[in-house]
């Protein structure tokens, strides 16, 4: 007979039999390479962390009243997720890796102080030149503490990631560069950042695998009255002349009604930002998958729009010859709003968007043309994420175990009764519209005549 340890062939293998793990543990002494156990550590920290930084950033995109700001954070925070989803990865290869993660209590409220800044130019400095620069020591160290054979799954993802954090750096001081020649600016910025590198020595460093807090030892932060994140009033860009609809005539749009509409509407993409962002701070009990996803589609509709926009100005346009869709207050629906957004909004735009590509081409315009061709294929892939992500994000935060299908008619049924191409329609026929996928697209579509250029 033998033992669980025991082999016919091999010997000592009942060595380990009777040893506790605290004995086998010691038996390793003091190694200085990186168990699987510390890589499981230190990448469950840095995952933790970087999910909470960039959750926060997302939180302050609509206190930024620059639309160049708002356009370019978001691709920020998706190369933060994609980094976060390498390192899950391979946390996922090693043993323990599997397990749920969270925020320690003590990281928690450290974002919670760290993001009460008094303006975008405060929180990005502090954010980029404090603690992602920390951050990006803490990989580079990580790098280097790692065995060149041991650990070249790890190194092969640091090395990938480290670039990355380096070009921010470099992109977060070209964003920035205008504070230092406003003194009042700059020494507020000073304020901010002395309070911030405060709270990370208080945490024991960003890449501190056990972060302490201590409340009273918080000094005082120098803001009474914090600009995010999520600030109740988005802040808009100045430039931007706003509406709480589309435009109505050629006074509002000047390609109204025409297929250069179609480029113009590209453009407009920059109102969804804002209330995306509010989703993403804000939305609780999704995975991560979700959020690696979400900022995908985010920074999608910042590329639109600045597809856009760039192209309205090769056609002699620019922002201020343009009256613009926007939302005026903090989304509160958020789950609502996805609905809406990836189930009406999105779903329902293929039609034009697709038909607009010939009528370009044969107008000799296949720069135009490249707008709808290219958001196409994006519109599809949300509308997967909207089909994929709908049903969990209504079950886990709404308590709604519906079909996706019956959330899908029951977002076009509430958006019946509020939206405006609905109005003199009784309620029977609303409700017949809505219930039709066809009918309810046909209506809220704008009114277009492709034969007409400009």
């Amino acid at each position: 007979m033998t033992t669980a340890t025991s082999h016919p062939k091999i010997k000592g293998l009942e060595l380990s039999e009777n040893l506790s793990d605290a004995e086998r543990e010691a038996l390793w002494g003091n190694i200085s390479w990186l168990r699987p156990k510390d890589h499981v550590a230190k990448l469950r920290h840095f995952i933790s962390f970087e999910f909470a930084l960039t959750r926060l950033l997302a939180g302050w995109v609509p206190a930024c009243g620059s639309y160049e700001w708002k356009t370019q954070i978001p691709q920020r925070m998706h190369e933060d997720m994609q980094h976060i989803r390498r390192l899950r990865e391979r946390l996922r290869e090693l043993p323990g890796g599997t397990a749920e993660i969270a925020p320690s209590p003590a990281l928690a409220k450290f974002i919670a102080a760290i993001g009460a800044a008094d303006s975008a130019e405060s929180f990005l400095s502090a954010f980029y030149f404090d603690l992602k620069r920390d951050l990006l020591q803490g990989y580079q160290n990580y790098r280097d503490h790692c065995d060149p054979i041991f650990d070249a799954p790890v190194i092969y993802i640091l090395e990938g990631m480290i670039p990355e954090k380096q070009r921010q750096l470099e992109w977060a001081v070209n964003l920035l560069q205008h504070a230092k020649f406003n003194p009042e600016l700059f020494a507020q910025i000073k304020r901010w950042r002395e309070f911030v590198r405060h709270c990370i020595k208080m945490l024991g460093g960003v890449a501190n695998l056990e972060p302490t807090w201590n409340e009273k030892a918080l000094p005082p932060s120098p803001v009474r009255e914090p600009a995010g994140p999520a600030p109740h009033k988005p802040k808009q860009d100045p430039r931007f002349k706003v509406l709480d609809r589309f435009p109505l005539n050629k006074q509002e749009d000047p390609v109204y009604g025409t297929l250069k509409d179609i480029v113009y509407q590209n453009a407009t993409e920059w109102q969804v930002i804002d209330p995306m962002c509010y989703i993403f701070y804000g939305i609780r009990n999704m995975p991560l998958d979700f959020f690696i996803d979400f900022s995908r589609h985010i920074w999608d509709e910042c590329r639109h729009s600045l597809m856009g926009l760039r192209r309205l100005r090769e056609l002699g346009y620019d922002i201020q010859d343009f009256h613009w869709p926007h939302y005026g207050s903090r989304l509160e629906a958020l789950e609502d709003y996805f609905a809406e957004l990836t189930m009406a909004g999105e779903a329902c735009s293929f039609t034009r968007k697709k038909g607009s590509i010939v009528p370009f081409l044969k107008f000799n315009d296949p720069h135009s043309a490249m707008l709808p061709e290219i958001d196409c294929v994006d519109e599809r892939l949300h509308v997967r994420f909207g089909r994929k992500w709908l049903p969990v994000m209504f079950k886990n935060n709404k308590g709604d175990e519906r079909p996706l299908e019956v959330i899908a008619d029951s977002t076009r049924l509430r958006l019946a009764q509020d939206w405006t191409q609905f109005e003199g329609l009784s309620e029977e026929e609303r409700e017949k519209i809505a219930r039709s996928f066809a009918g309810f697209c046909t209506t809220i579509e704008f009114a277009l005549d492709f034969t007409v250029y400009d």
